[in-house]
């Protein structure tokens, strides 16, 4: 049977799931500034999210439909947790 965009995206959303399911904080939103992106990573509650920053190398390693952890970025290049719980905040 050949996959199309839609099995990919209810194959992410279940991971995703899975993952929001076992405590781990998932992408969710990002913003570029400059060469930093500033993520989001969401939990069970949005209020258990979490700001991260990390070079935008990083940030592109992935495909942007693949649910991913801070722990898979972490992999790939530094990712350090923002001061400033704001998208728009670089900092």
């Amino acid at each position: 049977m050949k996959r199309n965009a839609s099995d990919t995206f209810y194959v992410e959303e279940k991971k995703r799931a899975a993952l929001v399911e076992a405590g781990k904080l998932v992408r969710s939103s990002a913003l570029g500034h400059g060469e930093t992106v500033k993520v989001f990573f969401s939990g069970k509650r949005e209020v258990d999210g979490k700001y991260y920053l990390m070079d935008s190398a990083t940030y592109r390693a992935f495909p942007l439909i693949v649910a991913l952890t801070v722990e898979d970025f972490a992999a790939v290049g530094p990712v350090v947790e923002a001061t400033v719980a704001d998208l728009y905040d670089p900092s």
